[in-house]
């Protein structure tokens, strides 16, 4: 994930000197830029998630609910602080993509709960 803060913080750079002085490069190097974060992020996914699992396995937390929260927490603050980082250079499809990968890996580490509560509810519907 440093990997992906540095390579925010060095596009929003380049970015902003685009902007002031070649302006008909800015929309094409944005859109590379976020297809380059997508891919990225979509690539890392699984490895963040799994070194974040190993180290609170290390930990002496047992439920697994508290784990998952720490996790999403975890996500939303990195992806927040890249947001920014992107949001106040102006580079907004960057960060709406950043913004995406932060909201899929959230979604994959609660999707456990999303499918109880579907069986709870098709239970009741029985």
């Amino acid at each position: 994930m440093i990997k992906l803060l540095l390579f925010a913080i060095t596009v929003s750079v380049i970015g902003v000197i685009l902007k002031n002085s070649a302006k008909d490069f800015f929309i094409p190097f944005s859109i590379c830029a976020a297809i380059i974060f997508a891919v990225y992020i979509l690539s890392q996914t699984s490895v963040f998630l799994s070194e974040f699992i190993s180290e609170i396995n290390s930990l002496s937390v047992r439920t697994a609910a508290l784990k998952s929260i720490l996790k999403a927490a975890a996500i939303t603050v990195i992806t927040k602080f890249s947001c920014d980082v992107c949001h106040e250079s102006g580079n907004y499809l960057v960060e709406d993509i950043i913004a995406f990968g932060g909201r899929m890996m959230i979604f994959g580490v609660s999707l456990p709960y999303l499918t109880d509560v579907l069986n709870i509810t098709l239970s009741f519907i029985k």
